[in-house]
């Protein structure tokens, strides 16, 4: 009868633990399988079908609902071709019209539920547009409606970006003729597109081109380019809190020197794909990668499957990261697109 009564004890014991929360203990089951492994991402071409865009190099590509859209760029000649997808592999040519004047070295963005152009290339030959600084938006990517003329002059081979609800306009090549210009570091900012302020005219950043601007933990972040002089190639990197008054976070990052490189935010992390350095020519390009969890320590990542490049352009779609187009070490342009999964 003792015996009895000791396991009943047991078992009132075991039921009043379990209905009083503070004392539950739950102990989570652990499995350890082939499958919990990380799997490393890697490179692969996308097979394009059908009618698609030309080889081409200082376009743009941009995420728009949700779609990938290219704008733009040299093919031998200055384009103004938009093309859209769903899915990278087929293609729609949006507009047969001129939407906007040719462009290369431009730049596109999203704001206020519109697809945006800025900008456009300087060049003397009769077949390409003169350098401008005009802003184009569109509703659906097909209707395009001119929105400025000229927003601060010449300009190409700038960067502009969307940051704590400003446009921000950042340094590039023009403020001169068809004939002249130099390398600039300015700032320009607008609140709508239309009517554009500058901020500063001399940043505390040197006057460049070709480099990149990127948004990232709450910060503007600036890196590379070039003055023109290809021995003057740049690898410095600075940041800014408000679009005007800028921190230089390093004058020498791991990486070489280069201009018409990418940077891009991927998986909270900024990723540097490509561009072109010095060499003999001055123009010999990259396929090396590196990452950098805080924008100021890099580390080099495994070389892209793709062929060095410059003037390319990468984008985040569906989750992956996205290589197109740009020019190669013989000079041709690529029409090529690479993903990363």
């Amino acid at each position: 009868m003792k015996k009895k009564i000791t396991v009943l004890i047991i078992l009132v014991s075991m039921l009043n633990a379990c209905n009083n929360d503070d004392n539950m203990v739950v102990v989570p089951e652990t499995v350890t399988t082939p499958d919990s492994e990380p799997v490393e991402k890697a490179w692969s071409k996308v097979i394009m079908s059908g009618t698609h865009f030309s080889p081409r190099t200082g376009h743009q590509v941009s995420v728009f609902q949700d779609k990938l859209w290219v704008l733009g760029g040299d093919d031998d000649q200055l384009g103004n071709q938009v093309w859209s997808s769903i899915d990278g592999i087929n293609w729609i040519e949006e507009t047969t019209e001129d939407p906007f004047t040719r462009k290369e070295y431009h730049q596109s963005f999203i704001y206020e539920n519109r697809l945006w152009v800025i900008g456009s290339f300087r060049s003397l030959n009769s077949n390409k547009a003169p350098c401008v600084s005009d802003v184009y938006s569109s509703i659906d990517g097909e209707i395009w409606k001119e929105e400025v003329f000229n927003a601060f002059g010449c300009r190409e081979k700038h960067q502009s970006v969307l940051f704590k609800n400003k446009l921000w306009t950042i340094g590039g090549y023009g403020d001169g003729s068809v004939n002249s210009g130099s390398a600039q570091n300015d700032i320009w900012s607008s609140d709508n597109g239309l009517h554009w302020i500058e901020e500063t005219s001399n940043a505390s950043f040197s006057p460049r081109y070709s480099h990149q601007v990127i948004v990232f933990r709450d910060k503007l972040w600036l890196i590379g380019g070039t003055d023109g002089d290809s021995s003057n190639n740049k690898n410095d990197i600075w940041s800014s809190e408000d679009g005007i008054h800028w921190i230089e976070e390093t004058s020498n990052a791991s990486f070489s020197p280069r201009l018409a490189h990418q940077v891009i935010v991927f998986e909270d992390t900024l990723w540097l794909i490509g561009g072109r350095g010095v060499s003999d020519v001055g123009k010999t390009p990259f396929n090396d990668i590196w990452s950098s969890k805080d924008g100021t320590n890099w580390v080099q990542e495994k070389e892209g499957s793709f062929s060095p490049r410059s003037g390319h352009q990468a984008i985040v779609f569906q989750d992956k990261l996205w290589i197109i187009g740009g020019t190669d070490a013989s000079g041709g342009s690529n029409n090529d697109i690479w993903v990363l999964e």
